[in-house]
């Protein structure tokens, strides 16, 4: 797992953290204070990271999102908010 643009202070709570953690756990955890570290390269293909991040990929400008329906469908319809 990469952790990137992490504040100097995760990386002294990673340093205290990681003594207590499985070695092969602390292994697999890489914490970077730029976007655009070149040692991602060494488990990930440039092809699959964004260009913001140093990759190849094209930048996202568009997620998708889950929506969730906060109001059961049984509640009466005097109770919902209009919009408009």
């Amino acid at each position: 797992m990469w952790i990137v643009n992490a504040p100097s202070g995760m990386s002294t709570t990673w340093k205290i953290v990681s003594t207590f953690l499985d070695p092969v756990t602390v292994e697999k955890i890489k914490i970077s204070k730029t976007n655009t570290d070149p040692s991602i390269f060494d488990n990930a293909d440039p092809s699959q990271v964004e260009a913001k991040y140093g990759g190849t990929q094209a930048n996202r400008s568009e997620y998708l999102y889950a929506t969730i329906n906060l109001v059961p469908s049984h509640c009466p319809k005097e109770f919902l908010i209009k919009k408009g």
